[in-house]
C-alpha cells in the first residue's frame, strides 16, 4: 500500500489554498492535502480527524478563529502533541512570531511572493518535518 500523508492548511484565501495543494503535489503526488477553509470546519475537523495530520499549516489572519486561537486549540487537544504546527502568514511582525512560539508553532514562515518561493518554503518544512516519513 502507497504512502499517505495529511496536510491541513488553514486559511480563507482561495489563490493561496491552490498554490499550497500544487506545491505539495509538485514535491510528492502521493501527499494528501485538507484544505478547510472555514474556522469551524477546521475546529470540527481537530476534533473528530482520524487519522491526525502529519503537518498542520496555519496562517494567522482568518476571519473568525485567528491563527492564534487556532493553534492554542490544536495545542490544548492532547492527540496533536506530536504533530507539528507551522505558521505560514503575511505578517512579518516580531511579535506575532514570539506569539506563535510560545503558543507552540514548530515553525513560522512569511508567504512567500512567488511560486518558486513557495515552492522553496513547503520542501523546506516537508524535509525538516519529515512529512514524507510515515
Amino acid at each position: 500500500m502507497a504512502k499517505s500523508i495529511t496536510s491541513v492548511w488553514v486559511i480563507d484565501d482561495i489563490d493561496d489554498q491552490t498554490l499550497i495543494t500544487i506545491a505539495f503535489k509538485n514535491i510528492d503526488p502521493i501527499i494528501l492535502v485538507t484544505l478547510l477553509d472555514k474556522d469551524e470546519a477546521f475546529l470540527n475537523h481537530i476534533q473528530q480527524a482520524s487519522p491526525l495530520a502529519k503537518l498542520v499549516l496555519l496562517d494567522l489572519n482568518m476571519p473568525k478563529i485567528n491563527g492564534f486561537e487556532a493553534l492554542k486549540e490544536l495545542r490544548a487537544n492532547t492527540k496533536y502533541d506530536a504533530v507539528p504546527i507551522i505558521v505560514l502568514t503575511t505578517s512579518s511582525n516580531s511579535t506575532d512570531k514570539e506569539i506563535a512560539w510560545s503558543l507552540g508553532a514548530n515553525g513560522f514562515f512569511n508567504k512567500p511572493v512567488t511560486y518558486t518561493e513557495l515552492m522553496n518554503v513547503i520542501q523546506k518544512v516537508a524535509i525538516q518535518w519529515h512529512v514524507f516519513q510515515n
